[in-house]
């Protein structure tokens, strides 16, 4: 009789056992998902413009040039399950860069004939925006042995670019030698990328009421993302946008 209640007791925690691993294993994946995170991005990409035009009866030649560096973004990805363990999300990040720009070149002489002055000048408040949208498709996995979630996104992207370029530059003769004045254009440009995205999460909570609303689970994440597009501006440049980004942030299940 002791030896049967023995083998009852073990039978029954093997099957808990069972039941709690394959729980583990299976994609919590019920509902609309949020991923809210505050992301960094690497890298530059260098543009550089050269103009020239007539002066003196000779020809000056400036050139303007502005890194657009990586930096901090904001980041929103919304989606929700179709078929387990598959489903689709919208994701859209934001990101804005406004260092300055360096003007140099040379100037003719008003009076000796080929002998050509050095000019130089800095552009302040250059402005660089990136807005991204993106349709991707979704995978979520449960890692069983550490209770995470991992979810594998990508997609096509469209991404709005503005940046600000040196456009006309006027010179001047000043007491000590001369001296530029720049002017600034606005490029707007639309185009068309992808992103791949691996997002990482741990679900702290589950079944949260707030008042009337209720999520639930709450937790955190970490994501690593490779984003491109690229972006036609004034002479024939071509500016990368996007590179390898990463973050982290809330992830929310509603």
């Amino acid at each position: 009789m002791r030896q049967g209640t023995i083998g009852l007791l073990m039978a029954a925690s093997m099957a808990a056992g069972a039941n709690h691993a394959a729980a583990q294993s299976t994609p919590w994946y019920d509902g609309i998902f949020a991923n809210v995170s505050i992301g960094g991005q690497g890298g530059s990409d260098r543009l550089s413009r050269t103009q020239t035009f007539p002066i003196y009866e000779e020809t000056a030649s400036i050139t303007s040039s502005r890194e657009v560096k990586g930096g901090p973004f904001f980041d929103l990805v919304v989606g929700r399950p179709i078929r387990r363990p598959f489903g689709a999300a919208l994701a859209y990040s934001r990101r804005a860069d406004d260092r300055g720009g360096n003007v140099e070149g040379s100037v003719p002489d008003p009076i000796v004939f080929d002998a050509p002055r050095p000019a130089t000048a800095t552009v302040g408040g250059l402005r660089h925006r990136e807005h991204w949208v993106a349709l991707l498709g979704v995978w979520q996995y449960r890692l069983p042995w550490f209770e995470l979630d991992l979810m594998v996104m990508a997609g096509p992207a469209l991404v709005k670019v503005e940046n600000d370029q040196v456009g006309d530059v006027t010179v001047t003769e000043g007491a000590g030698g001369p001296q530029l004045t720049t002017t600034t254009t606005r490029i707007r440009r639309t185009r068309t990328g992808g992103v791949v995205i691996a997002d990482v999460q741990y679900f702290l909570v589950e079944n949260v009421g707030i008042r009337w609303f209720r999520l639930d689970a709450v937790g955190i994440g970490g994501f690593v993302r490779y984003a491109r597009a690229t972006a036609g501006l004034l002479d024939n440049q071509r500016l990368q946008v996007g590179g390898v980004q990463g973050g982290g942030g809330l992830r929310i299940k509603f």
